[in-house]
């Protein structure tokens, strides 16, 4: 757990920021339930990881989010 704002607290101001608001956000957590992924892609959330996760598909999904 982050300190002071949770990720649904960041994921809704980057949504709501008109600089922002088109960013692709990964999201990393050890929440794993069909509520919270179900929740992550409602608000806008681009990808989710569940912890543990392979570092190759952390990888893959990064260089997918940047286009290369």
């Amino acid at each position: 757990m982050m300190p002071i704002h949770d990720g649904w607290h960041v994921l809704r101001t980057i949504r709501s920021s008109g600089e922002l608001g088109d960013l692709p956000v990964l999201m990393l957590t050890a929440k794993s339930h069909q509520e919270d992924i179900s929740q992550a892609a409602g608000l806008g959330a681009t990808q989710f990881l569940k912890k543990p996760f392979d570092p190759n598909e952390l990888v893959r999904v990064v260089r997918q989010l940047a286009g290369a």
